[in-house]
């Protein structure tokens, strides 16, 4: 099941790396999509090789956008929820964050580095992070359309991109 078209603008964009990261995702859904009906109740394992590759994609436009340094991308102390966050409720912005210059218009403008978060918060954070209060499992409908959801945004951004490049 390719969910990323191999002669496209992502597919050329995307390392080496991220392309395993797609690949290993999608034969998992394939795996899945294969076995029917299982008794599985979160299927958030789906979008886990989905969310590495966001943020490893993310990490490397903001890296080709010089929103951050090389020795930032290939460290470990960068995060991404830091660079996209725009503060919550009366908290302002972290110190890092880069969202008013993703929401230049000269950059992706405001509609897209919105979908860039929600992607973000939906098909990363809120999958990858145990809440002890909300164990937050989602069926496989709902894993399905956030890696489509993933895909469609990573899209956005590398054509937004290569036509301001």
């Amino acid at each position: 099941m390719e969910m990323i078209k191999r002669n496209s603008p992502l597919w050329e964009y995307l390392t080496p790396e991220m392309r395993q990261l797609a690949v290993e995702g999608e034969r998992l859904l394939s795996t899945c999509s294969l076995q029917g009906e299982v008794d599985i109740v979160d299927f958030s394992y789906l979008v886990f090789p989905w969310g590495k590759l966001y943020e490893g994609f993310l990490k490397k436009m903001f890296l080709d956008l010089q929103f951050i340094t090389p020795e930032d991308y290939y460290g470990n102390e960068i995060r991404v929820g830091k660079l996209l966050s725009s503060g919550f409720g009366t908290k302002p912005p972290h110190r890092l964050s880069i969202v008013k210059e993703l929401s230049s218009a000269k950059v992706f403008g405001e509609n897209l580095t919105k979908v860039m978060k929600a992607v973000w918060k939906n098909s990363r954070n809120m999958i990858f992070h145990f809440f002890p209060n909300n164990i937050y499992s989602i069926d496989l409908p709902n894993a399905k359309k956030r890696i489509e959801d993933t895909v469609k945004c990573m899209e956005l951004v590398v054509n937004r991109y290569n036509s301001i490049k």
